[in-house]
């Protein structure tokens, strides 16, 4: 067999693959005497059908599949040969059979060659947050926010109260519209409430009023977008939000003995949340500048990938409700820098002898499986189809390397502690 190698770029190769045609002629006699020995043909014993007969049957498939059969077997060898490790999908071209002769190239994607970097030159920024005050007063107030309540004023509306309402509207050729028209509906007097500048309508409004008003909705709307709706309203009652006093009753609410104590036990998980965050936030550092220092093209086959992956978080996970297509064009610059970050993890694993014992790489499959179907379905026999299925396991595997990886990395760069006051 005959290969030679073309370096079509950094990532790319060709492989030109020649060897003498008889290697089809072997094949298709493999192939005859596979079906010879296991189908049954009329008139015959199994196993006792004439050769002849047999490529007489099934002359052009056989034809098509020892062909194929050669190419496969060619490309391997090339490729094994030549101690390459293709990423995706194996293109082949240009196949000729002329005198005597079986040609063919094949085309696939390799990763790069790396140059090295050395860790230890590396400075990372590392941002250290406190809880401060601000923070804790936020937290304490979404405590309140929960703890909150409508009480009726009588009053005119305003911003941010709640009116219960009647609901009548119509378009311009006076047709009710149905899906739009409701009773005794609580609406929210703010900007989340049906679109933009609606909600001003219905501010400086008495219970018991009756009244309409011409909305032309906003062109963004995929529905009524430019449409000039218009709404009969009637008030029955008008709500303001109130929160509780920060005191020992809204403590006891939430199982603390007084105020004093809940305020210990905020202050104590919000020094845990910012401490995640910084070490996220670390972490998304060390990413970006490994990603700048190192040097190399990425492959489009490991980008598609990545875009693939992230297409089916969004739409299948997260219901983002946009085409694939639109979602392609937003994440590719994304999928690209993950693809990269990646490679240099997986580089830098190999480089530095990262392993995960059996126990280890068991304990997150389990945890992995528990997070997918839920702690209350964990089961054997579900447990036992996620270990079946080699994508999940593959994909566990090499999260739980990356992250040791992403450890290792830490021990040997320069860390940058930088005070901040609180996270973004």
């Amino acid at each position: 067999m005959k290969v030679v190698v073309e370096k079509a770029s950094s990532v790319k190769r060709n492989l030109q693959i020649e060897e003498s045609s008889e290697i089809i002629d072997r094949e298709e006699k493999k192939i005859i005497a596979e079906i010879a020995a296991n189908r049954s043909f009329p008139g015959f014993r199994k196993g006792k059908v004439p050769l002849s007969i047999v490529r007489k049957m099934f002359g052009d498939d056989i034809a098509e599949t020892s062909l194929n059969s050669a190419i496969e077997n060619l490309s391997r060898n090339a490729i094994e040969q030549e101690n390459l490790k293709p990423l995706g999908r194996i293109e082949e071209k240009n196949v000729k059979i002329e005198n005597g002769m079986l040609s063919f190239t094949i085309t696939f994607e390799v990763l790069p060659e790396i140059e090295e970097v050395p860790l230890e030159s590396i400075e990372v920024d590392k941002p250290v947050y406190s809880a401060s005050e601000m923070l804790v007063k936020e937290r304490l107030d979404l405590i309140r926010e929960r703890s909150s309540f409508l009480s009726s004023v009588e009053r005119v509306s305003k911003k941010d109260d709640f009116v219960q309402c009647d609901f009548t509207v119509r378009d311009e050729s006076g047709e009710t519209v149905s899906e739009l028209s409701f009773k005794d509906r609580m609406i929210g007097l703010n900007e989340n409430a049906f679109w933009k500048g609606f909600y001003e309508n219905l501010t400086d409004r008495k219970k018991g009023e009756n009244f309409t008003f011409e909305f032309t909705v906003p062109e963004d709307d995929s529905k009524y977008g430019g449409k000039k709706l218009v709404f009969g309203v009637e008030i029955k009652e008008i709500k303001e939000k109130t929160l509780p006093e920060l005191d020992d009753d809204l403590a006891k609410e939430f199982n603390y003995s007084d105020i004093a104590e809940m305020k210990n036990d905020v202050e104590k998980k919000l020094e845990e949340d910012v401490a995640v965050k910084s070490e996220a936030d670390f972490e998304n550092n060390i990413l970006k500048i490994l990603e700048e220092s190192y040097s190399f093209e990425v492959p489009s086959t490991l980008v598609e990938n990545e875009i693939e992956n992230m297409l089916d978080l969004l739409t299948k996970h997260l219901k983002i409700d946009k085409s694939r297509e639109t979602l392609r064009s937003e994440i590719e610059d994304s999928a690209r820098k993950r693809a990269k970050q990646n490679i240099i993890l997986d580089h830098l694993s190999e480089k530095h002898g990262i392993e995960i014992p059996d126990e280890e790489l068991r304990e997150n499959l389990i945890m992995a499986i528990s997070n997918e179907v839920g702690y209350d379905k964990l089961s054997r026999p579900a447990i036992k189809n996620k270990l079946d299925d080699p994508e999940f396991v593959k994909d566990v595997y090499w999260k739980v390397k990356r992250r040791k990886t992403l450890e290792k990395i830490k021990e040997l760069i320069t860390v940058k502690e930088v005070r901040e006051n609180e996270p973004e």
